[in-house]
């Protein structure tokens, strides 16, 4: 059996939103169906869009419930879809009792594919339409009392941005790395609920219409199981996929490319960083226009220096790329942004901004999060979001 969920309350007949809808909601939903094999989630309206009334979103299962009314989710009614967000579920025959006594998510049936990852990035990625070299990316450009960049020069920057009484304001910054996917900081999608957030890509000038821009709702957040454990903002990453068909990548979006796993970073090397962070220090206001600068990349034990910020605060996860000296850094706004190094002819995503003391403060350089060293982390994620997990 297979086909569009839809439940029925109050008479009325509803469908369900495909927000947080995975295996274990499609199996207590088949099983009460009277079908217990394995249970496929599917989600885009996969079946077709419905009509009407949206009963439910952001449905919730561990997958030894009875029912779906068990089941964490909104209010009854309450949603942010539309239909073409509808929930759906391919069910198999099997024994209904022996599926209810599986107590535990892990233990669920699951779908024997999987998406690749090589299906799931670009082919091509860490390309801009601008003559790298050619940008005025002097010594002393800086987001921190920098400059403005060229439109369509960071072509993977993304915004993160929060819903507030009618308008949004940019929350944090974000790294494109596939039509469906960025990556950000794991610290900017721990203070508002899924809905409050949408992604902005495209942008420069974020007070004007430019015809850029694209606005994407978000359907999953994948934020690292052992984000903050033992020390802080340690594990600071966070997979996030956007609803429907995604970005349309061109000229003013393009995906980042991915290192690969474990590569070894080279101190010195010279990296790019962007946002639209405070261009003064923590406190100030964000800026209004994108700006970026090139840093280098610090040796570990200078990061782990007592006078930087010694070994406790330094993660393995974790790397410092600025002058001790001061004066060029990231800054408050930019969390979550990109630190993306020029890699035989590509930008590749080395760090994403993390954390500091102040802004551009001497021997206090920005702190980021390693991408090569979560690289496997981040496979199991695009995967797990493209099979309904």
């Amino acid at each position: 059996m297979e086909g569009r969920v839809e439940v029925r309350y109050h008479g009325v007949w509803g469908t369900v939103c495909d927000d947080d809808f995975a295996e274990p909601a499609a199996t207590v939903i088949c099983r009460s169906l009277g079908f217990g094999g394995p249970a496929q989630a599917k989600k885009d309206g996969f079946f077709g869009p419905g009509e009407g009334q949206i009963w439910l979103d952001q449905l919730h299962c561990v997958g030894n419930e009875t029912g779906i009314a068990e089941c964490l989710h909104s209010y009854w009614g309450e949603h942010n879809c539309k239909h073409n967000e509808d929930a759906a579920v391919i069910c198999a025959p099997g024994d209904v009792r022996q599926s209810l006594n599986l107590q535990r998510a892990d233990d669920l049936p699951r779908a024997n594919y999987v998406t690749p990852v090589s299906n799931i990035l670009p082919s091509e990625c860490g390309k801009r339409n601008i003559d790298p070299l050619n940008l005025g990316d002097g010594p002393v450009a800086r987001i921190v009392g920098g400059y403005e960049v060229p439109r369509g020069s960071y072509p993977w920057q993304a915004s993160v941005r929060v819903r507030t009484g009618g308008k949004s304001v940019h929350w944090c910054g974000a790294a494109v790395v596939s039509p469906l996917h960025i990556l950000t900081a794991g610290h900017c999608m721990q203070d508002y609920t899924k809905g409050a957030y949408f992604i902005r890509v495209g942008d420069h000038d974020t007070e004007e219409a430019e015809g850029t821009e694209q606005e994407l709702n978000i359907d999953e957040i994948y934020l690292h199981e052992e984000f903050n454990k033992n020390m802080r903002l340690n594990n600071d990453i966070a997979l996030v996929k956007v609803k429907g068909l995604g970005m349309q990548l061109g000229l003013h979006v393009m995906p980042a490319c991915l290192p690969h796993h474990g590569v070894q970073y080279t101190p010195g090397l010279n990296c790019t960083i962007s946002g639209w962070g405070s261009v003064k220090a923590a406190g100030a206001g964000y800026s209004r226009h994108l700006r970026a600068t090139w840093i280098p990349l610090l040796p570990h034990e200078t990061c782990k220096a007592s006078f930087v910020y010694g070994t406790k605060a330094i993660g393995d996860g974790m790397f410092c790329a600025g002058l001790l000296e001061g004066g060029v850094d990231s800054c408050q706004g930019d969390s979550g942004g990109a630190l993306v190094c020029l890699i035989n002819g590509e930008f590749t995503l080395y760090g994403i901004t993390s954390w500091g003391h102040g802004c551009g403060r001497p021997n206090k350089p920005g702190v980021y999060t390693n991408v090569g060293f979560y690289r496997d982390w981040i496979d199991h994620k695009l995967e797990d979001s493209m099979s309904g997990r």
